[in-house]
């Protein structure tokens, strides 16, 4: 009987050091998202005469964490276009739990 129970405690050890040995590592990015996309449109060559251009983009993080432009919404066509080609296929630093999320962000361009 004796030998039975120490089996026992045996195996139940080792399971939970077994499941505590495998436990999912999740990285954080040092840079947060929107510094990130801040980064990647701060060099334009948009020219902005009156105020200045605005624009809301909304897009997705896939499992490779890759930028997929979802739309992007604003009046002018430059600005549509610009957006749209910087961010497109651009890899950026994000963790597990951003990866299949649809974000939506305000962008301003000024002169």
């Amino acid at each position: 009987m004796r030998k039975k129970n120490m089996l026992t405690v045996l195996a139940a050890l080792f399971c939970v050091v077994w499941v505590s040995a495998n436990s999912p590592v999740v990285k954080k990015p040092k840079v947060s998202i929107t510094e990130q996309l801040q980064s990647i449109l701060s060099d334009n060559y948009i020219l902005v005469h009156h105020g200045d251009a605005t624009a809301r983009v909304v897009f997705k993080i896939n499992e490779q964490g890759r930028i997929e432009v979802l739309e992007v919404i604003t009046k002018r066509k430059d600005v549509k276009l610009f957006i749209d080609r910087r961010l497109e296929g651009r890899i950026i630093a994000v963790g597990n739990t951003a990866r299949g999320e649809v974000f939506a962000v305000d962008v301003r361009i000024t002169s």
